[in-house]
């Protein structure tokens, strides 16, 4: 009877080995874009997800862009709305600013400040992404906001002035998320 017991055991921590090794990955991150919390050398287990999994705003993700793995915040969920005031974007209630390099955009900046007009940006942002994207979502753009796409996120790196983001390169589809990040080490 104890054989038996043991051998359902070790059975067991087996199956539950193999949904852990399936479910879960590890990554080293090689950057300070989400500094303080996460920084370069930490590593991260990552919760994987499905095409039904469900995101809040705030929650760090990894995905995958360009062959390229990027550890982010979820700064806007599709249908959120995302405002230019100054030179700062207000994404739920959150102020995120816009450093010299994005300034640099075309179509972006006069003299380092944004236009009074978001517009050009905020086509960038779109056409970045896809151009069918925009061509398809051109509604979405008003003078000083858009409206994220559906089955798209808007993600911001935390430590804002080193982060490569959807600032520059538009938005995350979300097939490209990985998972969700469950812990750092």
């Amino acid at each position: 009877m104890k054989q038996y017991v043991a051998y359902a055991v070790i059975i067991i921590g087996a199956v539950l080995l193999i949904i852990l090794i399936v479910r879960v990955s590890i990554y080293k991150v090689q950057t300070n874009s989400m500094a303080e919390e996460i920084t370069a050398g930490n590593y991260i287990i990552v919760l994987k997800t499905n095409r039904s999994t469900n995101f809040s705003a705030k929650e760090i993700i990894a995905f995958e862009k360009d062959g390229t793995i990027f550890i982010k915040r979820l700064a806007a969920l599709p249908e959120d709305t995302v405002y230019g005031i100054g030179n700062e974007m207000l994404i739920n209630s959150i102020n995120y600013p816009l450093d010299s390099v994005t300034l640099m955009l075309p179509g972006v900046s006069e003299d380092g400040y944004i236009v009074s007009n978001w517009v050009p940006y905020f086509k960038y942002l779109f056409k970045k992404t896809s151009e069918s994207l925009y061509n398809s979502n051109k509604n979405l753009i008003k003078e000083s906001l858009f409206i994220v796409p559906t089955n798209y996120f808007f993600v911001i790196g935390d430590n804002y002035f080193e982060s490569m983001d959807s600032r520059f390169w538009g938005f995350v589809h979300k097939d490209q998320i990985i998972g969700k990040v469950i812990t750092v080490f």
